[in-house]
């Protein structure tokens, strides 16, 4: 697997950043990150909504030894914000 391939790089030596949109769902998002992190034996970082230039939504970080939400993204909901934004700008 590459993850075997990138393992010597990333044991101990670095944190992996997901810059993807809702890398850190519940359920399945987060079960990747846990498996990520195990396999590069690397902290995985990711967010649970949008990601531009920034994470929105809350933070998670897993480690091989597990996930925890580790704090808040730039904004609580950037979803919210933005559909609240064009319901009020978009008459029709």
């Amino acid at each position: 697997m590459f993850t075997d391939y990138l393992k010597p790089f990333t044991q101990g030596h670095c944190t992996v950043y997901l810059e993807g949109c809702d890398q850190a769902d519940a359920g399945v998002g987060r079960d990747f990150m846990q498996v990520l992190a195990i396999r590069l034996g690397a902290t995985v970082i990711g967010y649970e909504d949008l990601y531009v230039f920034t994470g929105f939504g809350d933070q998670w970080t897993a480690t091989p030894k597990g996930i925890e939400r580790t704090g808040p993204g730039s904004l609580s909901s950037y979803r919210h914000f933005a559909d609240s934004l064009s319901d009020n700008l978009i008459p029709f």
